[in-house]
């Protein structure tokens, strides 16, 4: 039923798609309507990966993200948060399959679903693919992020992280799904978790090296594992002008090095190296928001760190605004090329100088 969906989806039924998707929903929990009482059904199972499988709840969650982000985002709310919820929880079920398994939010930050390891959950693609639920927990996770669900969003960017980097080893996945777990982290106000992992991804530590053999030495050398000195990680308990935390600030507000950035655009997309520059921004707004302080020096230290997280942003939108309008352009481009009817050649010279003008602007070659 879940292809069924897809397919009327992609023929253009969208109405059709949505109650095929509803149906599959149903049929996975064999009750009629359930996302109108999911928090029913959630009661009557404590553990929802274990009275329906590992296999059914993620294609449960996969299917109500897509009724989210495609019937009922802008259509119907309510719908959507509800889909939301029901998808967050069921993503985050095979979770509660072993023992010890994460008690509260912030133990996601350093949790790995290994309960997958030997389950043989992706022999048959037909029925769950790897990348198909990579997509859709990344649009799920943001999602909750943008409804200021954090603690919700912290299993799945896990759960993210796993997949892409012991399933598919995909390094920019993996980069991306530890982007959004350090965003919610932050969000949160655990800002010394979230510091680990925004570490771990400027040091290109613990990624997967598609096509290498597995070995002790090949671990050791990607990172697997790999723990910063705890001296160097940001306390919590005490505020940004302490001694301990200065070393961290100066970290967060000084650029990302060239070379780190030249090593990350050989496997990422602009677009996830300026979410790593947002996230920057988030650390130094999050830690530098506003407090009530009689002493100067610390109001003069939360403007700096302020006005940096500003510039920071603004930077970072005008990149993305420039690589999403030559993105366009080129696309208009290649397609007025390919054309052998119809083909206006004023209208290709026109989008080619317009794509000159941004570079232009932009201050780079093209």
């Amino acid at each position: 039923m879940h292809e069924l969906g897809n397919l009327q989806y992609a023929d253009g039924n969208l109405g059709e798609a949505e109650i095929i998707w509803n149906d599959c929903v149903d049929t996975i929990f064999q009750r009629l309507y359930v996302v109108n009482q999911f928090r029913q059904v959630f009661a009557d199972n404590d553990s929802l990966g274990d009275a329906f499988g590992s296999k059914q709840v993620l294609i449960g969650g996969i299917v109500l993200t897509k009724l989210a982000k495609l019937c009922y985002e802008g259509a119907d709310l309510h719908k959507h948060s509800e889909c939301l919820l029901m998808a967050a929880e069921l993503f985050a079920a095979p979770a509660k399959l072993t023992m010890p398994h994460p008690q509260v939010a912030v133990e996601y930050a350093t949790y790995s679903f290994r309960e997958f390891a030997d389950s043989g959950l992706f022999t048959d693609q037909l029925v769950l693919q790897p990348s198909e639920l990579l997509h859709t927990i990344s649009v799920a996770t943001q999602s909750l992020i943008d409804e200021q669900l954090y603690h919700k969003a912290l299993p799945l960017a896990a759960l993210m992280e796993y997949v892409a980097r012991d399933v598919t080893r995909s390094k920019i996945l993996t980069v991306k799904a530890r982007l959004l777990k350090a965003s919610a982290l932050v969000e949160l106000g655990y800002i010394n978790e979230a510091l680990q992992i925004y570490k771990r991804i400027i040091g290109l530590k613990d990624l997967p090296d598609y096509g290498a053999r597995s070995s002790e030495h090949s671990t050791k050398q990607n990172g697997q594992n790999y723990q910063f000195p705890s001296e160097e990680g940001y306390h919590n308990d005490l505020s940004p002008e302490a001694d301990e935390n200065q070393g961290v600030i100066k970290l967060l507000m000084d650029a990302i090095p060239a070379e780190t950035e030249q090593k990350l655009m050989a496997f990422c997309s602009p677009f996830i190296l300026e979410s790593l520059n947002y996230l920057r921004g988030l650390f130094l707004l999050r830690i530098g928001e506003t407090e009530n302080v009689e002493r100067s020096d610390k109001a003069e230290l939360r403007q700096q760190i302020l006005k940096t997280a500003e510039e920071l942003m603004r930077a970072s939108l005008k990149k993305v605004q420039l690589a999403e309008e030559v993105a366009h352009l080129r696309s208009e481009i290649v397609s007025n090329d390919m054309r052998e009817v119809s083909r206006e050649e004023e209208q290709i010279i026109a989008l080619k100088s317009k794509l000159s003008e941004c570079y232009e602007k932009a201050g780079v070659s093209q």
